[in-house]
Formats: structure tokens, C-alpha cells, sequence
């Protein structure tokens, strides 16, 4: 498989992982928090022991520059938490919908750039 695809594909599962986390206290996280929470929960899941964190980055810092003024500040929060322990909530249909969006766009991104 293309080295290309792999890293994206392993990236949208990590997004997917992260946006069932817990998150806590109120306001919205700062766009930085939530890169850095979906990447501290992609390095404790299975797939980040196998997956260089370098060949991921990239598509988790492009769904949160792209979902981060689309979804609700409850699912940047549990994005943010990084939390992989508590990666189990569901999150609404249309900020569901906004990451799977974004995730698929990202991924094409990166396919065009290599």
C-alpha cells in the first residue's frame, strides 16, 4: 500500500479514536490543545506504536484547522483531552459528519502533495 495512503488511513482512524474522549472545565480549547490532545491520543492507541507520529501530524493538525470553528466546543474538548482511556462517547451526527468530511479532504491533500 502506498506509504501515503497508509498514513492517512491511520490518521482518520486516530481522529476517530480521540473524539471519544472525556474532556473537562469550560470554554473552548485553543486550537493548539486540540492538535495536541488528538496526537497524544493517537501515540497511547494501538496504532501509534506502529505508525510513525511524523506521518501523521500532518492530517491531524489539517482536521483540526479545518473542523475547529465547525464542531461543537463539547467534542473540541474531548478531542482535546487526549484521554485514550476515555475514548468511548459518541459525538453529535453533523460534528460527526464535519470530521469525517474533513478527514476524507485531508487525506486527499496529502495523497495530491506526494
Amino acid at each position: 500500500m502506498n506509504p501515503v495512503i497508509k498514513t492517512a488511513l491511520v490518521a482518520l482512524a486516530a481522529t476517530g479514536l480521540a473524539l471519544g474522549s472525556v474532556g473537562c472545565g469550560s470554554g473552548k480549547p485553543s486550537k493548539e490543545d486540540v492538535k495536541a490532545g488528538l496526537l497524544k491520543g493517537f501515540e497511547a492507541s494501538e496504532t501509534g506504536g506502529t505508525t510513525p507520529t511524523e506521518e501523521v501530524k500532518p492530517v491531524l493538525e489539517c482536521v483540526v484547522d479545518k473542523v475547529y470553528d465547525k464542531v461543537s466546543v463539547d467534542t473540541l474538548k474531548k478531542m482535546a483531552s487526549g484521554d485514550s482511556a476515555k475514548m468511548t462517547e459518541e459525538i453529535s451526527t453533523e460534528d460527526e459528519t464535519a470530521l469525517t468530511e474533513a478527514s476524507s479532504a485531508c487525506a486527499q491533500e496529502l495523497m495530491a502533495e506526494s
